[in-house]
This record gives C-alpha cells, structure tokens and sequence, in this order.
C-alpha cells in the first residue's frame, strides 16, 4: 500500500534545514518516516518542482518516493511525498498505459493530488486514502510530442535513453521551460523502455543529486559537473539534432570496466564503456515505436535466463509449429511477401472492425502473425489488440480503454464512430443492462465517461444511434449531462 507525508521545510542562513511534519498516513513505518525528512528542500527554487528516488530500509525493503515541492518564500517550502511500495511499482511496470515515474507526478498534478498550501493545525494531521488515478489522467507519451515540439523532432526522445546518457545525466533546459516540460521529456523518453524509468532517479530542481538532474542556466550546469565530474550532458534546443556528449578524454575508464552501483539505491546503469560510447545521432522514426530497453542484471542470472526461455521456446514450438504453419497457409495470401505484413496486417485490422465482427479469431490470428514477423511497427497494434480482449471483461474501466484506443484510430486506419462503436458492441454483447447501470453510474465511473465525451464530444450521438448500444448508453449520457448542470 502508498503512503504520504506533507511536511513544512524551512532553510536556515547556516544552509541548514529543518522539517515539521503537518500530515502523514496513520500507518507509516517509522524508520520510513525518518527516512523521508531530510528531503530537497534545501534548495529551494522559485517554481513548483519534483523529485524521484529510491530509499532503502534496513532488511532490505525498497520503497519509491516521488515527491512535489512547492515553494512558499525564499526560506519556506511544502513537501508532499507519495509513498509507493516495490510490489506496487512491479505492477505498474506491466501496466499497459506504462506509467513512468515522470508521467506519474504528471498525472497527480492533473489530479491536484499534490498539497500546495500549508495544513491548519493541530499536527500532525491524518490522511486517508490512496490517490484515484485514471488512465487517462498519464499523459500519452507514444507521439513524443513534447520532444518534437522542443527539439524539432521526435526521434530524439531516444538521446535520454540511449547508452551516452544511461548512467548520470544533467538535463540542460531552456531558460523559458518548466519543470513540467522536463517532466515529460523524461516521460516520453522513459515510456520506450520496458523498465519505465522506475529505479533511475530524477529531481527537476538545480542543485540536488540523482541520476538525472534538471538544470536552466550555465551556472547550475557547472555546479552540477562540479558535484559529479561522470555527468553527461544533455541540452534541449529547438534545433537538436543529435545530444551532445560533453566528457574529458582522459576520464573515460577502460573497456569492460562497471561503475560502482549501491545496492542500496538500485538504478538503471550501463557499463562504462557503454556510458562513454559514440554520440547519439537523429534519425527520424515512426510513432509508436517502442524499445523496451532491459535494465541490467548479473550475469549468471541473466544466463540462467536465456536457457530458460530457450526450453520454453523449443517446447512451445514442439507443441503449436503446425498451427502457425496452418494460420500462415490460411490466412495470409501466398501474394503478400515479408515487407508487405505490416500494410495487411493494419489493412486486415481494420476489415475486422469495420465487419462488425466479434473478430476474437480473427485477433489472435493476426497477433500471431504479427508476432512472427517482429516489428516495432507491430507494436500499436499487438497493444490494441490486447485492448480489445479487455472489452469482454464486466468493470467499470470501459471509458478509460475507449480514450485510449481512439487515440490511436487515424494510425489504425478506422474512424472514431467505427472503433467507438465495435468497442461497446463487444462490451455489451454479455453484460446485463443492470448490472452495467450499477457499475458505470457511480461517481468516479461517470467522471471517466465525462473526460471520454469531452474529448470526443459526437461520441454520445453515435451511441444512441446503435440500437444495440443505445440501452446500455442512455442513463450514462443522461447523469453525465446532469453532473455538467451542477
């Protein structure tokens, strides 16, 4: 389970700070509770900003600390923590929104999760609860917007995460930009790989330690080389090309050599000679792409791995080569040739939406064809095919799938009435009328359905046109309009 701490931190003219705790969950660990003061406060900056870090108790556990502050005066600024356990974290890393650490202070932004103003007394007060988050709430990190916006194009999302920039980095940032630009920079980097950016550390306040750091001016910059002479450097600008790769000559260790890692703050790490590699250069990509960069392990470990998966692959083979040899003499024309996959297989996806068709079949067909002619390509539509299994499933998290399927239905080559409409008919084909009513008419469901609507405003005119939908629809599109009037 999470928990949260606000504390008041106040930076004394000695340089020295002091933390006075005004809430915090009733049951919060005491030594994590003494682990969490001590915080960035002690420096301060003009503008609301975040951190990310791992703290360690003694015995092993491992508990993930994002953290909002927000400054009140030159000497005064409120903390607010949240709390994540490891096995929570576990879960969000196979979460199919793939949330990021970056993405998640985000989100509680958008939540207005974060205290900004300091609590009455007496102290310390209690909070209950855990923040209710959507995931429409995570920014969409899989157009990289922010990257082509600020650096003129999306592929550099890839210089953050690519092996110049894997161990320490300082993020040089435009004067004009913000934290939250730097939030999702890192946010749309650390959403291409498989870890998530969970255990690489980040503060977006100069003048603080992690693995990468945020700073705006020249001075900070220096400060930041000063405190740890292995930072690279990454500048953001408008007209970015490739991420310089600032470094000595004479600093570069020798070939095969790792740096020093604590176990006590694990972290996504390269090895040195990784770390000093060539610059990365811009090369134009599509949308979607996804790396999923591993983080690394030991060596035994990561061979007892490979072995592994190599009896669980040849089993697997053993048991269904003829069925994937009987799909690709059935379902793929003999005319279409290994470079034409990708164009059928969207093609093909799209037949099966705009049929109307349960199309269960007819998915796993072609996520096994796609899966066997991998391509990062394949990705967005191996991802909605597996958002489209979920439509069967009877909860309350519909709205939230739609969004974001339809995010994606230019790409997938259908309409957003077409994709709107096969999605609900799948939803409703078992679900009782009654049993949905109850389901989707609660207050955080009605909220998911209004944040659906507002972004796709014809949505509920296409509904009430499908006799099939419509029922179903009717009393969610009635309390979402009576929720506005209110």
């Amino acid at each position: 389970m999470s928990y949260q701490l606000v504390s008041l931190c106040s930076v004394e003219s000695e340089g020295n700070t002091s933390y006075k705790v005004l809430a915090q969950s009733a049951d919060i660990p005491e030594p994590l509770l003494h682990k969490l003061r001590g915080g960035p406060c002690s420096m301060l900056h003009p503008a609301p900003n975040y951190h990310y870090h791992i703290v360690q108790l003694q015995g092993g556990a491992n508990y993930h600390i994002l953290t909002a502050l927000s400054p009140l005066n030159e000497q005064l600024g409120l903390e607010h923590s949240l709390v994540l356990t490891a096995e929570e974290v576990s879960a969000m890393q196979k979460n199919a929104s793939r949330p990021t650490p970056a993405g998640l202070c985000l989100a509680l932004n958008n939540i207005d999760f974060w205290y900004r103003k300091p609590i009455a007394a007496p102290y310390p007060q209690y909070i209950e609860g855990t923040p209710k988050l959507t995931a429409s709430s995570i920014p969409d990190a899989s157009t990289q917007d922010t990257w082509k916006r600020m650096t003129g194009h999306k592929s550099n999302v890839k210089s953050l995460i690519s092996a110049s920039y894997a161990a320490k980095c300082a993020l040089k940032m435009p004067r004009e930009s913000s934290a939250q630009d730097a939030l999702l920079l890192m946010h749309e980097s650390m959403w291409l790989t498989n870890y998530r950016g969970w255990g690489k550390s980040f503060s977006t306040t100069p003048g603080t330690a992690a693995d990468i750091v945020v700073v705006y001016t020249e001075t900070e910059l220096e400060a930041a080389q000063s405190r740890d002479t292995s930072c690279t450097i990454l500048k953001i600008s408008s007209d970015m090309e490739y991420a310089e790769f600032e470094q000595a000559e004479s600093e570069v260790c020798e070939p095969g050599a790792y740096p020093h890692v604590s176990s006590a703050t694990p972290h996504f790490t390269a090895t040195q000679s990784e770390a000093y590699a060539e610059p990365y250069k811009y090369v134009e990509a599509p949308d979607y792409e996804t790396f999923d960069i591993d983080s690394p392990e030991h060596p035994n470990i990561r061979s007892s791995k490979y072995i592994a998966a190599l009896f669980v692959l040849l089993l697997l083979v053993y048991i269904s080569v003829s069925s994937f040899v009987d799909f690709a003499s059935d379902d793929v024309p003999e005319s279409v040739a290994d470079t034409e996959i990708t164009s059928y297989s969207y093609q093909r996806f799209a037949e099966i939406i705009k049929n109307k068709t349960a199309g269960d079949d007819d998915f796993h067909k072609l996520e096994a064809l796609l899966k066997r002619h991998q391509n990062t390509e394949h990705e967005l539509l191996i991802e909605c095919i597996h958002r489209l299994d979920k439509a069967d499933s009877m909860t309350s998290g519909h709205a939230e799938e739609l969004q974001l399927l339809l995010r994606h239905s230019d790409s997938l080559g259908v309409s957003d009435a077409m994709l709107s409409t096969y999605y609900m008919k799948r939803v409703l084909q078992e679900y009782p009328l009654d049993e949905w009513i109850h389901t989707n008419t609660t207050h955080h469901a009605l909220q998911t359905w209004s944040k659906l609507f507002k972004a796709y405003p014809q949505l509920p005119g296409v509904f009430m046109k499908e006799p099939a939908i419509s029922a179903h629809m009717q009393p969610i599109i009635k309390a979402v309009k009576l929720q506005h009037r209110h």
